[in-house]
């Protein structure tokens, strides 16, 4: 089956929608998986709710997992590990097979076999579950990737449900297995509702944001950059006699030459004098922990663990092309009123999520607050690690874990109520930076005049945005302008405050 012929979420519920438009990763719905995968380390990196709940989750339940495990208790530990089989209601890593109860017990054993037979786990020089792509044999990104779905697959469930509400998509009350309840340590068996493929699956989506391609903690990239370049430091230091005198003067020995001299990493069945890559990350690492720490350090930063592009996430799918200008002409054709605010409610979703992801994630519509009595258009998390959301609250002082969004489809200039309503959501624990969404604006000057004063007053900032504006982000967007995008907020927050 060729891609072009694969049948992709958004497709089957005809959203009319692109990849880059959308919140989660456009799965298949036929054919393959798409070969992405759920990077814990990527949770760990982000500070806002839904990010460390579902980072505590892993890390709670793989440290529980271990303790089992040194203290030999391998029935507690194999009842953990039977939940953590490939789930097929992602759509991600590779294709699933159709495993019986009996295969299923064989990998349970597998993957206990894999860590109590690891020095790295028995030792404690393993601090995490993504760690285990380092030092344990038989554990690799799709296991991985499975573990961390089946732990956290609850808040899964929850940001499915938000998605189809967000998307209007019909969901159903469908069976889902091996969801761990985090409070009671068990795994569970339940009814959710759950939008279905073809076949009447249940489907469940995962925020594009936290996969990748290749893990962020990668055994080769730790072994080729740090591992070798420190003995290559250690060989010269000490003089050693794989050093070569190249014109009298004496030179690092080469990495090929350490690979086959000092490490041997290589196939141990094939060759008994050869040692595997985990085992030999394991013992340099229970050696020289600084290396180990320097390489997490290093880890430990935004350039480390970017967020894919959604080009990526689209080449790794379908031949499909971010198509702005398409974008912008949708915009143009949608008229201003009351008969087509759904519409235009639906595209600004779409744009806002193209213009600003990975900054802005996890929309959710008509967020209920103040114990329902109020509701807000559109909800974004500010997941933002750089650029002009991340700096509003350390720069700016402005409270910021949440943007809230309003869209009004008026033909004539928004009012004062409008303005008043957006305000009003604000408050320190939810934040303070609205953006107001508007077709066009004819008294610019009355409107800013508006904002200022609800800034003045100490209730938040609120950013108005017209078509104009939208259509400028999205060409900005279209050339990867993420400093131009950054300079044209950072002036239209100056022109509310000033």
């Amino acid at each position: 089956m060729s891609r072009d012929s694969v049948i992709t979420f958004s497709e089957y519920y005809d959203l009319k929608k692109g990849q880059f438009e959308l919140d989660f990763v456009d799965v298949p719905i036929s054919g393959s998986d798409i070969k992405l995968f759920i990077d814990p380390y990527s949770l760990s990196r982000r500070k806002q709710p839904w990010y460390t709940e579902c980072a505590e989750q892993v890390y709670d339940f793989f440290d529980i997992l271990i303790d089992l495990i040194r203290l030999n208790q391998k029935d507690k530990a194999l009842y953990l590990l039977s939940g953590l089989h490939e789930s097929n209601e992602t759509r991600l890593g590779y294709s699933p097979n159709n495993q019986g109860a009996a295969i299923g017990k064989v990998q349970t054993n597998k993957l206990y076999d894999s860590l109590r037979g690891s020095r790295a786990v028995e030792t404690g020089v393993l601090k995490d579950i993504e760690e285990c792509n380092l030092m344990v044999a038989g554990i690799d990104r799709d296991k991985i990737s499975d573990m961390t779905t089946n732990i956290i697959k609850y808040n899964l469930i929850k940001y499915t449900q938000s998605q189809c509400v967000l998307c209007k998509i019909s969901m159903h009350k469908l069976p889902v297995k091996n969801v761990f309840d985090n409070d009671r340590k068990e795994w569970m068996n339940d009814y959710y509702d759950l939008p279905k493929d073809v076949n009447g699956k249940p489907i469940i989506l995962v925020p594009k944001d936290i996969v990748r391609i290749i893990p962020t903690l990668n055994a080769n990239e730790f072994y080729n950059h740090y591992v070798l370049s420190f003995l290559q430091d250690e060989l010269y230091s000490s003089a050693s006699s794989l050093c070569k005198l190249v014109k009298g003067v004496r030179k690092k020995p080469t990495k090929k030459i350490i690979k086959e001299e000092v490490t041997r990493v290589g196939d141990p069945k094939k060759d008994e004098f050869k040692k595997s890559l985990k085992d030999y990350l394991y013992e340099f690492s229970s050696r020289h922990e600084d290396v180990l720490n320097e390489y997490r350090e290093a880890k430990n930063t935004d350039a480390a663990d970017p967020s894919l592009s959604n080009q990526k996430i689209e080449s790794k799918n379908k031949d499909r092309q971010q198509d702005y200008n398409e974008l912008i002409e949708k915009l143009k054709n949608i008229p201003p009123g009351r008969d087509s605010a759904g519409e235009y409610h639906d595209f600004i979703i779409g744009a806002l999520n193209a213009i600003f992801y990975p900054l802005l994630t996890y929309p959710k519509k008509e967020s209920p607050i103040n114990d329902d009595l109020k509701r807000i258009d559109i909800r974004y998390v500010n997941a933002a690690t750089y650029g002009f959301f991340s700096g509003l609250s350390q720069l700016k002082g402005i409270p910021a874990p949440f943007i809230f969004v309003e869209c009004k489809n008026y033909q004539d200039d928004v009012s004062n109520p409008e303005c008043d309503q957006l305000a009003t959501r604000f408050n320190d624990r939810r934040g303070r930076l609205g953006i107001l969404v508007v077709r066009n604006v004819e008294d610019r000057v009355r409107l800013i005049n508006r904002c200022r004063a609800i800034c003045r007053d100490g209730h938040g900032y609120i950013i108005p945005l017209e078509d104009s504006d939208i259509i400028r982000l999205l060409n900005l967007k279209k050339k990867n302008d993420e400093i131009g995008i950054d300079e044209f907020l950072e002036e239209r927050l100056a022109e509310i405050i000033d």
